[in-house]
């Protein structure tokens, strides 16, 4: 016997495994980046227009030729897809201002 929601609950299941993969991994990446608070403002919307791209794409191009009206079979995918490009986007950017933050600290020392 089929459980009849399990593709309702294995989405939600993954959307919520991902999303605490990114509470607890980019509070310590911003912490440990010592980046400031404008600087990690800026992040944010940059990462999720990225995360809005790729969607699109993926909506546009179809690249498995997905059964688009039966959003269940892909949202899996769609959800893993954006967390890991947002996560990863983050951590660019944090590494890039976490360097520029310490070049400008070792000038001024210098």
């Amino acid at each position: 016997m089929r459980f009849p929601f399990f593709e309702t609950v294995l989405t939600v299941a993954i959307a919520v495994v991902m999303s605490v993969i990114a509470y607890v991994y980019l509070p310590g990446l911003y912490l440990s980046m010592r980046i400031t608070k404008k600087q990690f403002l800026r992040t944010l919307p940059t990462a999720l227009i990225s995360i809005v791209i790729v969607i699109t794409l993926f909506f546009l191009f179809n690249p498995q030729k997905l059964n688009l009206s039966d959003p269940l079979s892909y949202a899996w995918e769609l959800i893993g897809s954006s967390m890991w490009i947002f996560i990863m986007d983050c951590r660019g950017y944090f590494l890039h201002f976490g360097k520029k933050n310490l070049r400008s600290t070792l000038e001024g020392v210098a």
